[in-house]
């Protein structure tokens, strides 16, 4: 209840109204609210933790989480109060530190230099910390110093991952890390999902951003089984088909499987792209699509325009692809009366089933 009380006196104030000690530099330009739609997902102990819905002035959505967490190997330990932000599709956005300077083990706090290397390591999401446990952070025995406190303990810090530390601020360090990445990046993006699934207008900001991470996340979403099919989903996948973004056109193509090709206006849309793909990205493509039960006309025209070429495997595919269209176009039948006799087997038989299909009681 305390931290419902907290937030809600935090915003209604304004973030400046507080002791913010630092603030990362993504985050000084935000004008970030409430939204409303916060979500629960479990930390590394599995306990349940509230995450707080934002958006910034142009509508679209970030994720924050106050913290207040000690830091301490031995002795006596020291609490944190931080403020983690990510954006809507888990990715680490940026930090706060409230009340007072985080502190390294010689009890200095931090300087701007220790704050921008932290920010750093933060960003990292496959830092060698998610190899190691909190125990094995130095490479000498502990033990407990006079008035022990953050980081204040005895032992360097293992060579092989001093780099991707603060000097002298290890367990701090390694501790925001894992509060920032282990697990939440999957459970942030599953609950951005949930909201975009009950929110057309947040999707379409995401879509209008053009920030291919968003455009990314939207597509995984969407092959995963998280995100529900619209027509925007829809038309940004078969957009992005033909991207020069290798990454996004992978995640086109996988995306496919959970298109239902029995709705005659997403066999449209592909249509309108599907003659730009290359030989085998056609085929992957009928490999999704695999035999609807109807075709649209203009998906037939588009597909039948291949049985003139070369390539077997792409002529013997989209035989079988448009086998229960009715009427058969007179040429395609008499292509498929010539290639049962065609050398290559694979061939032959889709143009033998393909003539079973368009004349069941046999050729006319």
């Amino acid at each position: 209840m305390w931290f419902v009380i907290w937030l809600v006196a935090f915003f209604a104030k304004g973030m400046d109204a507080y002791d913010v000690y630092y603030r990362s530099e993504l985050l000084q330009p935000l004008e970030l609210k409430p939204y409303g739609r916060n979500i629960t997902i479990l930390d590394d102990q599995l306990d349940s933790v509230e995450i707080i819905s934002l958006t910034d002035a142009s509508g679209l959505l970030y994720w924050h989480r106050k913290i207040y967490t000690p830091v301490c190997q031995t002795g006596e330990c020291k609490e944190i109060d931080v403020g983690i932000y990510w954006k809507c599709n888990g990715e680490f956005l940026g930090l706060e530190v409230y009340n007072e300077h985080l502190t390294k083990t010689d009890h200095s706090v931090f300087s701007d230099t220790d704050y921008l290397k932290l920010v750093d390591v933060l960003m990292n999401d496959w830092s060698i910390l998610r190899e190691y446990e909190y125990d094995d952070l130095l490479s000498e025995p502990l033990y407990e110093t006079e008035g022990s406190d953050t980081d204040a303990v005895t032992g360097a810090t293992r060579k092989e991952i001093a780099d991707e530390t603060v000097a002298d601020a290890v367990y701090t360090t390694y501790t925001l890390w894992h509060l920032i990445h282990v697990g939440e990046k999957e459970q942030l993006r599953s609950g951005t999902a949930d909201l975009l699934n009950g929110d057309s207008k947040m999707l379409g900001l995401l879509l209008e951003a053009g920030d291919t991470q968003y455009l990314s996340m939207i597509m995984e979403l969407f092959a995963d089984g998280k995100l529900a099919f619209s027509s925007e989903v829809g038309e940004l996948i078969s957009r992005s088909l033909l991207s020069e973004h290798r990454v996004h056109r992978e995640l086109a193509f996988k995306s496919l499987s959970k298109f239902n090709f029995q709705d005659l206006s997403i066999q449209d849309q592909l249509a309108d792209i599907y003659p730009e793909l290359q030989p085998n990205e056609k085929i992957r493509v009928l490999n999704y699509m695999k035999n609807p039960n109807q075709l649209s006309a203009l998906w037939y025209n588009t597909l039948i325009k291949d049985l003139d070429k070369s390539e077997e495997w792409l002529v013997s595919r989209t035989l079988d692809a448009v086998k229960k269209y009715k009427p058969q176009n007179p040429n395609i039948v008499k292509l498929a009366q010539a290639l049962t006799t065609n050398s290559n087997s694979f061939t032959k038989q889709a143009a033998i089933d393909f003539l079973k299909y368009a004349y069941p009681e046999g050729e006319p």
